[in-house]
């Protein structure tokens, strides 16, 4: 009976012992996931988006002078709402590709126009063009260089810039923003208004590309044009966890989304959608 006892106490003393470690591994794992959606929160708290990563696929054999209405095949930023800034007559960009990379800037904001120009790495990172596109659909050159390493092909990024002012228009790669430091320069004898910009990567060519940019939010819808909600709130109240304010939002016929901080008071606010322009 003695053996019989030792021997449950024993299976027993296994059992809590594996029962213990279950419960340690539970906890770490809650710690750990823990310690990163404090983190997470720690990092987005009283900021705003600045900078976003976007993937392009390779998009085929195309290019100005081949192809109609290439501004079709563009990732357009502007309908994202990550057109970068433009009100200083320049742009820019890190992108991780070693050629057949292209930056689109269009006369109008959702691309769709054949006013532009294409600026483009191409031909196995050894030629800069800049195409300029017309009203009646077709193209012409305004400048190319002829250079190799234009592009990082080691796997990192490389900084590409643009600047225009007037009838110049300049394109530089890993260097200061100035037209002096440019590796190109094309003059344009109808120059136009810049107000859109695409990107894209062609020729069995992924590209990923780094934005910098200014995420004020204006109330309108991504991709959806001349509709927005007037940015006024509805109510501000306290809550203890972002669920609380979700639902404070979902409970509201009116709530276009709420915004949310993790600490202080009067860190609840719902955003009125009743009225849309």
């Amino acid at each position: 009976m003695l053996k019989r006892c030792q021997h449950l106490s024993t299976t027993n003393l296994l059992l809590l012992h594996n029962f213990l470690l279950t419960v340690f591994c539970y906890l770490l794992l809650y710690v750990n996931i823990t310690f990163h959606l404090i983190q997470f929160f720690k990092d987005v708290h009283g900021g705003r988006i600045n900078q976003v990563y976007l993937k392009t696929l390779n998009k085929g054999n195309i290019r100005s002078g081949n192809t109609n209405q290439i501004y079709n095949y563009y990732t357009t930023l502007t309908s994202f709402g990550l057109q970068p800034t433009l009100s200083d007559n320049q742009t820019s960009f890190w992108v991780k590709s070693c050629r057949d990379t292209c930056i689109l800037l269009s006369y109008t904001e959702n691309l769709t126009s054949n006013v532009f120009y294409e600026i483009c790495f191409a031909q196995i990172n050894r030629i800069l063009n800049i195409w300029r596109g017309n009203e009646d659909g077709t193209t012409k050159e305004l400048g190319n260089l002829l250079k190799t390493s234009l592009l990082n092909c080691t796997g990192g990024f490389s900084n590409i810039w643009v600047i225009w002012d007037h009838d110049r228009i300049s394109i530089g790669v890993n260097s200061e923003i100035a037209e002096e430091k440019s590796l190109l320069t094309a003059v344009d004898d109808q120059p136009f208004n810049i107000r859109g910009v695409g990107i894209i990567t062609t020729f069995n060519i992924d590209g990923i590309w780094k934005l910098n940019i200014e995420a004020n939010p204006t109330g309108y819808f991504c991709g959806v044009s001349n509709t927005r909600a007037a940015m006024t709130l509805l109510s501000v109240s306290t809550q203890g966890i972002i669920t609380s304010c979700a639902l404070e939002c979902d409970r509201s016929d009116d709530c276009l989304g709420f915004n949310y901080r993790t600490t202080g008071t009067q860190n609840c606010e719902i955003i009125d959608g009743h009225n849309l322009w």
